[in-house]
Parts: structure tokens; sequence; C-alpha cells
């Protein structure tokens, strides 16, 4: 089931209803928003739709009378649909056997088409050959770009795709979305939690040690933030932990950005002695050290370290 997205969802069903199907898309936002499911639904769309003129030449699309952009298959598995996904980075390699795949006809669908998820992390090579697919589409091809940084590709991969932007869905969507999964009392919880991404609420529910993991580390930055140096140092010397520390960032954020709404008056929920414009510069040095740790090869630790001095 998708949940929320209807501007992109009609967006993406006009698009296809009027036979103006971009050869490239790039779908962008925060982790966990839904924006592959919504790839993938889109190509079991496409790809389903009788696809014929009258003179048999594939030259329109009709919509089957009962599909819908939402509507699921048992499966993900398909011989015209290409996955790229990171290896921990997407290389060169990958793209290029993805233009090999794309150089054959399709094999039982109206279109080839390429997914490639948290395109972010490709490599300058690997994007450099995508460019040259993008450049120069040829045949029954659609990609997807998926990513949450998509600054981080080159203007001239940016350029040559159809954007479309998703955004975290309302509390409301949320609440109706998440009420039959979790008890009543819980629910809040992982409404304020989850941050409007459905999956990242799915991600929770089916790992509730990571739930408790989550909450342990918002309560313990309230606790760091009033605490003095040594104190900062010694929880990071205990507790640190590489594959955790991007995590610990996003909550860490989490926190200030809801300092930063009390500081305005927008809630009342997290007072402090902080002036406005120090709260904005610890958000900009978290931002900052969330970008050194995803990009490049920067100390983690020294990178929290570096952060614990200036709150």
């Amino acid at each position: 089931m998708i949940v929320g997205h209807k501007i992109q969802r009609e967006f993406l069903k006009k698009s296809f209803e009027s036979s103006r199907i971009s050869h490239a898309y790039l779908f962008s936002g925060v982790d966990g928003l839904g924006k592959k499911t919504v790839a993938l639904e889109f190509v079991k769309l496409i790809n389903r739709a009788v696809a014929r003129g009258e003179d048999g030449r594939r030259n329109k699309f009709l919509l089957p009378s009962r599909l819908r952009l939402d509507e699921r298959s048992s499966s993900t598995s398909q011989p015209d649909l290409i996955m790229v996904e990171p290896q921990p980075s997407i290389k060169i390699s990958q793209i290029g056997e993805m233009r090999k795949a794309l150089s054959l006809r399709p094999f039982s669908a109206p279109f080839k088409t390429v997914i490639i998820d948290e395109a972010e992390k490709m490599t300058d090579e690997a994007q450099n050959c995508l460019l040259k697919t993008l450049e120069e589409p040829k045949g029954q091809a659609v990609l997807f770009l998926i990513s949450s940084n998509p600054e981080i590709l080159f203007e001239t991969v940016r350029s040559r795709t159809q954007s479309l932007k998703f955004y975290p869905l309302s509390s409301g969507e949320m609440r109706d979305f998440l009420k039959p999964k979790i008890s009543s009392s819980d629910l809040e919880k992982l409404i304020f939690i989850s941050e409007g991404r459905p999956g990242k609420a799915i991600d929770f529910l089916r790992n509730p040690q990571k739930l408790k993991v989550w909450w342990q580390i918002f309560e313990d930055i309230q606790n760091l933030v009033d605490s003095n140096i040594s104190s900062r140092f010694k929880y990071l010397n205990d507790f640190f932990q590489e594959d955790n520390s991007k995590e610990f960032l996003n909550i860490f954020l989490r926190y200030f950005r809801l300092v930063l709404l009390s500081k305005l008056g927008m809630t009342n929920n997290f007072n402090t002695s902080y002036s406005l414009q120090k709260i904005k510069e610890i958000i900009e040095l978290g931002e900052k050290m969330k970008f050194l740790i995803s990009r490049t090869n920067i100390n983690q630790k020294l990178a929290l370290e570096t952060l614990f001095l200036n709150i």
C-alpha cells in the first residue's frame, strides 16, 4: 500500500495517460518516504499497459480500466526491471552493466526500466558513464534515480531528469497509516519519531529494539546538552560506534530543530537558554558533520567530538 504523495502520483499517472513519460526521473526527499515504492508502482503501471496502435506498433499507452497507480503485484522481480544499488558505492562497472542491458530489446514489457537507489552514492566515474545514457536515450527505456541527497549529483545529471520532490507525510496521514498496526499507547510516540516517514515507521515496527535505542539516544542528547565537556566525552567513549554515528546525528539534529521551534515560540516542550543564533550554528555544524561522515573518510569520532565541543 502506498500512503501519501498524492500530487506526485497524480503527476505520474497523467504523464502516462498523455503518453508523455520522461526517459529519466529524479525522485528526491529524505529516507523512508516511499520514493522507491512509488517508482516500482509506476514501473508496474507502464509495463502492464496495452501499448499498441491500430497498425500494431507501440505508439499509444492505454490504461487498463481497473489498474491503479497503487496496485501491487506479488513480486517486484521482472525481467525488464534493472535494480542498481550501492555496494557500498555505485561503481562505473554497475552503470556499464546497466547500459549493456538497456541496449537489448525489452523481454516482455513495453519498457526497459531502471531504478538506481541511493543515486547520490554513484562515483564520479559512474555519473559520467550515466550521462551518456541520459544525453542519448535509446529505445523504450525509463530510468528512476532515487536520492535523499540530490545536491551531491552532478548538475549535468540532475538537469537531464524530470525532478519530483517527495515530502514527509502529515501527522494525520501517519496516524491513519499506523493506527491499525500499533497499540494506541505507542502510536503518538511512533508518529513523533518517524517524522512523517512511513518507511521509517515500518522499520521501527519490525525492529522494536531500534525504537528503544532511538528514544534512549534522544534522551541522552537532552542530558548531554546540560552536562559538562568531560561528561560528553565520557559518553562518546562509552557508546561510540561508527555504524551508529549517522543515526546519532539524525537524532541530534531532530532534537535541536525542536529546540529551534521552541525558541521561535512554535512549541513549549524544549525550553533552552541557548540564543537563537547559537541554535542555528549548532544545527549548521551538525549538518556539516553529517555530510562529511557520509561523503568523506573523516574520523567519525573526531567529528562528533568537534560537535560536542560546540554545544
